[in-house]
């Protein structure tokens, strides 16, 4: 059963792409999203050609951390944001008068080239401004 469709504020896009979460734990879901969306990176003229919405979730019912701000693409976490960014982050929600509440922003998959007997690692550069 699919989430009604809700409008959330989107943030600002510079066009920067310079908020970078490591993504690290969450690889295979990134990989999935590749697949599921036929992204090529060997043929891709630009990032761009990689750009996915996506959904910054303020989640204060974390056991561990109260302040932690999760990343989502179609629904799927692809990572959180660091302390220091979810720290920043939070601070502009307050600014906005949005504390708590889902806003979207652009977001680009980048790809790490293969290492020796390593798969590619991807990242994701999400097109908004924090202080860092």
């Amino acid at each position: 059963h699919a989430r009604p469709a809700q409008s959330h504020y989107a943030w600002p896009e510079p066009g920067q792409f310079a908020c970078t979460v490591s993504a690290g734990p969450y690889q295979k879901v990134i990989e999935q999203l590749v697949q599921e969306n036929s992204i090529r990176f060997e043929t891709a003229t630009s990032p761009q050609s990689h750009d996915f919405k996506v959904e910054l979730i303020p989640d204060a019912s974390n056991p561990f951390d109260t302040d932690v701000v999760r990343v989502e693409i179609h629904n799927h976490t692809i990572d959180h944001f660091s302390r220091q960014q979810a720290h920043s982050f939070r601070h502009k929600l307050k600014e906005k008068e949005l504390e708590d509440q889902i806003t979207t922003c652009r977001a680009i998959l980048t790809r790490n080239n293969e290492m020796e007997d390593k798969k590619p690692g991807y990242g994701v550069k999400l097109d908004i401004e924090l202080v860092e």
